[in-house]
């Protein structure tokens, strides 16, 4: 089985490494303006919105029902695919956006493990990360091995990593009914905090919405985007994209 895995891995590496180039199929290019995404489970499918919304929302199905679904550039070469984690550890990747799994993984697998998928070692590939009742553990796309372990939160948070302090490096952080806690020295302690949501059923992001680097506070309500720029626990920007029952994704500028 160990063997097994190995190769797995090894394989999946060479996929995203040839994908890397520019001549691959990638998700669609949208024009400029800000590209935001969320993964509707009712039909396992993703759907980007491009700009101001005016034209129609790029949809890309893959998938199965309980998956969870992830957006990242695992391949290093700018450009965000669909992902999704399976129950029992299996990472699926669409390094071609094109509805097959050309890449698979595993890793995790515990009932109650949380994946998320972020460049947190700063190699410009987007790692494997679980969350596990307050323990993230990391490994790469290329190496099957745990490179990063870290301790931050508890059972029952939402783990999310963004740049609160604006270093160039993810942060952990957790949202906890309304509270968010963050560790900009990736210890145990929370030495930003933020307040903002706490309605039963809303989730979380924290993204650069503005594209200038800085990290904004981002609930999904059943279809509304708040966003709260500064931090305050005012709302700053309300957007309607989505439905109830949607899982919100990424947020980022197209230049």
């Amino acid at each position: 089985m160990a063997g097994h895995s190995r190769f797995m891995f090894a394989t999946a590496a060479l996929v995203l490494a040839m994908c890397s180039g520019s001549g691959q199929a990638q998700a669609p290019a949208a024009a400029g303006g800000r590209q935001i995404v969320l993964y509707r489970p009712a039909t396992s499918t993703f759907y980007v919105r491009h700009g101001d919304g005016q034209q129609a929302a790029t949809e890309l199905p893959f998938g199965a029902a309980g998956d969870v679904p992830l957006w990242a550039d695992f391949a290093g070469n700018g450009k965000r695919v669909p992902a999704v984690y399976r129950k029992g550890g299996q990472w699926l990747i669409s390094t071609h956006a094109d509805g097959k799994a050309d890449a698979t993984m595993n890793f995790g697998g515990q009932p109650n493990d949380v994946p998320l998928a972020a460049d947190v070692d700063g190699d410009g590939r987007a790692d494997l990360v679980i969350f596990r009742a307050g323990e993230w553990l990391v490994r790469g796309t290329r190496n099957p091995a745990v490179t990063l372990v870290f301790h931050f939160g508890t059972a029952g948070d939402v783990p999310l990593l963004a740049d609160v302090n604006g270093d160039g490096k993810l942060d952990l952080v957790v949202f906890r009914a309304g509270q968010w806690l963050a560790s900009t020295h990736r210890d145990d302690k929370a030495d930003v905090t933020f307040a903002f949501g706490g309605v039963a059923g809303e989730r979380a992001l924290a993204v650069d919405w503005e594209g200038d680097g800085s990290v904004a506070l981002v609930l999904f309500r059943d279809g509304t985007w708040l966003v709260s720029g500064k931090h305050d626990g005012k709302v700053s920007t309300e957007l309607a994209f989505g439905t109830k029952g949607d899982i919100p994704l990424a947020v980022w500028l197209q230049k």
